[in-house]
């Protein structure tokens, strides 16, 4: 989930906590608890890779975020012996649970019991920045100060709409599942299965993935505009022995295997020779990608594998949101 919504869930656990803990430290307490599983992302200036395999890792962990809140109540008893390090630990470890729960409901994964396993889980009912699910939030969190009197009652109702509005999506979800499987049934596209996860302006708008054994197909379905036929763009599932062999050359191709989701591939002639894109549906949106294919390797998290005329692989490059795309060369 985004930065945003972090800082507003913290905030509202503090604004909760203020009638039994009045003093102001227990905003910046929880402020500091419900940002703290994202310091993996430090992970990013190490290398690609490395935040590949540990962002949303084990700071984003029941397991870690045990260790995280002990450390957090400890380093306030430190600054006031009259802080209350258990009533602390506790609060702290409900606000990175949320945190954890936050990020769980995107389509990313995260590794909720590392370091007993490195498995992804994901419940996908929010799209990852979600205006009307923040929003809320942050009304809450606006009449939580400007109503001092009913403080705790606004806080409350912003932490439970943290709960509810995944729940309500998870059930609009399996509408928008039954109403694909239908208009793919009606239109005769053979499928063996179906993915349903929120688009970017969910709850209106939805992805589906038809997947059969050699592609998948990826379309958006628009609650406002009911009845629109579902219109699907075709995807190459990947080699995953392709990926693999290549992860023996460069352990970023192995790491990619792990991570993908819905692992898709495009093959293009180069001016040196060729190269193959691998990319991922997850993070794909309908609203913007329409039609777009790869966009010329600008996709999320696409990976491109590069051979010179003999089919030599000579040199990859990394596609991260938000970063220049990074190439690494092979001895």
């Amino acid at each position: 989930m985004d930065p945003i919504t972090h800082i507003t869930s913290g905030a509202l656990a503090g604004q909760a906590v203020r009638r039994k803990f009045p003093a102001r430290i227990w905003l910046l307490f929880c402020l500091i608890a419900a940002i703290i599983p994202d310091i993996d992302n430090l992970s990013g200036f190490v290398s690609p890779e490395f935040y590949l395999i540990h962002h949303r890792g084990i700071t984003h962990s029941f397991i870690g975020g045990l260790v995280a809140a002990g450390a957090i109540a400890a380093l306030f008893r430190v600054f006031s012996r009259k802080f209350p390090f258990w009533w602390g630990f506790l609060i702290a470890y409900g606000t990175i649970v949320m945190h954890i729960f936050l990020d769980l409901i995107t389509s990313y994964g995260t590794q909720i019991f590392s370091p007993l396993t490195s498995r992804r889980y994901a419940l996908p009912c929010v799209f990852i920045i979600d205006p009307l699910f923040t929003a809320f939030l942050l009304a809450a969190l606006c009449a939580s100060f400007g109503w001092k009197s009913k403080r705790t009652h606004f806080a409350v109702a912003g932490l439970v709409w943290i709960a509810i509005y995944p729940m309500a999506n998870l059930g609009m979800g399996l509408g928008v599942r039954h109403y694909a499987e239908v208009q793919l049934n009606h239109e005769k596209i053979v499928h063996q299965n179906l993915h349903v996860s929120p688009d970017f302006l969910a709850p209106f708008r939805w992805k589906v993935i038809a997947e059969d054994s050699t592609s998948y197909h990826i379309g958006g379905i628009n609650l406002l505009q009911p009845g629109k036929p579902l219109r699907l763009e075709p995807f190459h599932k990947a080699d995953m022995n392709l990926l693999r062999t290549l992860g023996e050359r460069a352990s970023m191709f192995a790491t990619y295997a792990w991570f993908s989701v819905y692992p898709i591939m495009e093959r293009q002639k180069t001016a040196d020779g060729s190269s193959v894109t691998f990319g991922d549906l997850r993070f794909y949106t309908t609203f913007l990608n329409r039609n777009a294919g790869f966009n010329n390797g600008r996709m999320p998290f696409s990976l491109t594998a590069f051979f010179n005329r003999e089919g030599e692989f000579t040199e990859y490059s990394y596609m991260r949101p938000g970063r220049a795309k990074t190439i690494q060369h092979l001895e």
